[in-house]
């Protein structure tokens, strides 16, 4: 009998040792803050003529957009506005710069980028996977920010370009996101010529893949999507309150 007893007082002497190592658990700071975290989001629109009205529609919903993503989650947050590289519609809206245009500022035009792969002609302000995956690697993130882009576009990711070299580019953004720990939403409204399967899920694919959201608005009966302020003034909040993914866990752990 005093042999387990021995034995169990050892076991309780262990067990007090061992606790006595153990470090306490510590929360990661989400965005560089244990309160208000560092959101930096990148909306980025297809260039194309096509989504010059919508360009608008964005710009006058943008203010309403982020006093909502402000009520959801109090962030430290700077909003960039660009466009895919191409210049077709009128600069009187937030995206006059092109993406490729920012990043020749930061880097100078020697900077490699997606983008600089050949597509058809009109399609270089449709390129919205290659964007991603430029955005992702080279733009001037906020050291210890959260990262997130928001993809709006009416047509498919890469341009119409085929579903092979479409395929490779969403893959490669997905890549490039997660590397850089880039959370990608993406607004999908498409013409009827694009309101198919196909289309939809390389939204889906590349969204899914990187951590965020798709918000598919594919119309009825082959219709053309239908888009408008309130989509966005839905959807940016999300990517703001989702862009610090870290911090789902310190939710778990609190």
């Amino acid at each position: 009998m005093k042999t387990i007893q021995y034995l169990f007082l050892l076991l309780i002497c262990l067990s007090y040792q061992a606790c006595n190592q153990c470090d306490e658990v510590i929360l990661e700071p989400c965005g560089g803050s244990s309160d208000r975290p560092m959101v930096d989001l990148i909306v980025i629109m297809d260039h194309s003529q096509s989504m010059a009205d919508d360009a608008q529609a964005v710009s006058d919903a943008s203010e309403a957009a982020i006093q909502e993503a402000a009520g959801l989650c109090d962030t430290d947050l700077e909003v960039t506005y660009l466009g895919v590289d191409g210049a077709e519609f009128a600069d009187a809206t937030l995206f006059a710069t092109t993406h490729r245009q920012y990043l020749y500022a930061l880097h100078g035009t020697s900077l490699p980028l997606a983008a600089d792969t050949l597509s058809p002609v009109g399609q270089l302000a449709e390129q919205g996977a290659d964007a991603v995956a430029d955005l992702s690697v080279n733009f001037d993130w906020r050291e210890n920010a959260c990262r997130a882009i928001l993809y709006i576009s009416d047509e498919p990711l890469d341009g119409n370009t085929s579903p092979t070299v479409t395929d490779a580019a969403i893959a490669n953004a997905i890549a490039r996101a997660n590397e850089n720990g880039v959370t990608v939403f993406t607004i999908f409204f498409p013409m009827a010529v694009f309101n198919t399967p196909l289309h939809i899920a390389e939204y889906q694919n590349l969204s899914e893949n990187a951590n965020g959201e798709a918000y598919i608005n594919a119309g009825v009966g082959g219709a053309d999507g239908v888009f408008n302020g309130e989509i966005y003034i839905e959807l940016l909040p999300k990517a703001v309150c989702q862009a610090c993914n870290a911090c789902k866990l310190n939710r778990f752990v609190e």
